[in-house]
């Protein structure tokens, strides 16, 4: 049992590692902050900007955020038509 909490903390780091690695890539989304977390304050940017390729689809919230159509690009806040 000891080694499945200890794999299950080290996923859990190397995750927030990976998330604080991509704030620059995704500017807007605070991941060096929330780590990817649905916080409020991620959930505005998600409607907003919507989602990015790394973005979870399976979370109950995703479900009411659109994939496709006009998105703004954080970085350069242009719009963009996605298909």
């Amino acid at each position: 049992m000891l080694s499945i909490a200890a794999a299950s903390i080290l996923a859990k780091v190397t995750r927030d590692r990976m998330m604080r690695a991509q704030a620059d890539t995704y500017p807007g989304f605070d991941f060096d902050r929330n780590k990817g977390y649905p916080c409020p304050r991620h959930q505005f940017a998600l409607r907003g900007y919507g989602p990015t390729p790394i973005h979870r689809r399976s979370w109950a919230f995703m479900d009411s955020i659109p994939w496709l159509g006009t998105r703004i690009d954080p970085a350069s806040h242009s719009q963009t038509t996605v298909s």
